[in-house]
C-alpha cells in the first residue's frame, strides 16, 4: 500500500502531463453539468411551489415530476452517462499508465489505450446503473410491502450498507483488472469481486487512504481557489485540482492492484485471453 502511494506521487513528479486527460475530462464534466444544474433547480422549485398545499407521497411526487419534466430528466441522464463514461475511460488511462509509467511512450500508449476502451467504459457504466436500479427497486419493495415495525430505519441502513459494500467489491478494482489482465467488462467485475474478497480489509484500508488523501488535496484546492475571483483562472485551477484528485485515486488503485494481484492476477490473465487475440479468432 505504501508502495502504491509512493508510485502515485512519483508519477506526478516525473510527468505532470499525466494530468492533461483528467483536466480535459473535468472541463467537459463541469461544462455539461452547468447545462443542467440551474434548469433542474428551477424545475424542482417550480414543481414544489404549486404542490405546497398538497400532501403527496414520495413515489407520487416522483411520478408527477417525471411526467412534467421528462425532457429535462432525459437530458440530465444523457449528460450523467457521458460524464460517467469519460471518467471510466480516464480510469483505464491511469491503469495503463501505472503499468508503463517508467517507459518513454507510456503517455501516448496509455492515451491510445484509453480511446480503445470506449466499449468497456460504456459497459461498466451500464453495469453500475443496472446495479443501482436493482438496489433502488429492492429497497422500494421492502418499504412498500413490509410493515414499519419490520422495516425500521436500522434495517434500511443495513441494506444500504450491504449494497454499498457490494458495489465497492464489484467496481473498485474493475478498471485496473480490465487494463492489466486484458479482461472484458463482465470479467473485470468478477475479478474485482474476487480480489476484494481475498483482501477485503486491506481494500477498505486502501479506500480510506485514498479518501484521506483526496480530502487533503481538496482542502488545498479550496485554499488556493478562495482568493481567486470567478473567471477563467479560477476555472482552470479548479480543473487541475479535480484532475489531480481523480487521477491520484485511479493511479493508487491501479498500483495497489498491480502490487497485490500476484498469482490471482496471473490466473485471471491465463483464464481470459486479451481482446486482440479474440478478434483474430
Amino acid at each position: 500500500m505504501i508502495n502504491a502511494f509512493k508510485n502515485s506521487l512519483a508519477v506526478f513528479l516525473k510527468n505532470p502531463f499525466v494530468l492533461l486527460p483528467g483536466i480535459a475530462v473535468a472541463i467537459i464534466a463541469v461544462f455539461l453539468s452547468d447545462m443542467t444544474v440551474v434548469p433542474m433547480l428551477a424545475a424542482v422549485y417550480d414543481f414544489a411551489i404549486p404542490q405546497g398545499g398538497m400532501q403527496l407521497g414520495f413515489f407520487e411526487a416522483v411520478s408527477l415530476f417525471s411526467k412534467a419534466y421528462a425532457g429535462l430528466l432525459l437530458l440530465v441522464l444523457a449528460i450523467f452517462l457521458l460524464s460517467a463514461v469519460l471518467s471510466a475511460m480516464l480510469m483505464f488511462f491511469c491503469s495503463k499508465y501505472a503499468m508503463r509509467f517508467r517507459e518513454k511512450s507510456a503517455f501516448s500508449d496509455s492515451l491510445k489505450f484509453m480511446f480503445s476502451m470506449l466499449p468497456q467504459a460504456i459497459s461498466l457504466v451500464l453495469a453500475g446503473m443496472v446495479f443501482a436500479f436493482l438496489a433502488f427497486i429492492l429497497l422500494s419493495l421492502m418499504v412498500l410491502f413490509f410493515p414499519p415495525h419490520i422495516i425500521s430505519g436500522a434495517v434500511i441502513c443495513l441494506a444500504l450498507l450491504i449494497f454499498a459494500f457490494s458495489f465497492l467489491k464489484l467496481f473498485l478494482f474493475a478498471a485496473p483488472a480490465i487494463a492489466v489482465d486484458g479482461l472484458s467488462a463482465r470479467e473485470g467485475l468478477a475479478a474485482s469481486w474476487r480480489f476484494t474478497s481475498k483482501k477485503f480489509l486491506e481494500s477498505l484500508l486502501a479506500l480510506a487512504v485514498v479518501i484521506f488523501s483526496v480530502a487533503i488535496i481538496t482542502n488545498i484546492g479550496l485554499l488556493v481557489l478562495e482568493p481567486l475571483a470567478e473567471g477563467i483562472l479560477s476555472f482552470a485551477v479548479s480543473a487541475i485540482f479535480d484532475s489531480l484528485v481523480f487521477s491520484f485515486a485511479s493511479l493508487f488503485f491501479a498500483f495497489y492492484y498491480l502490487d497485490n494481484r500476484g498469482e490471482a492476477g496471473q490466473n485471471e490473465a491465463k483464464r481470459h485471453e486479451p481482446w486482440k487475440k479474440r478478434e483474430k479468432k
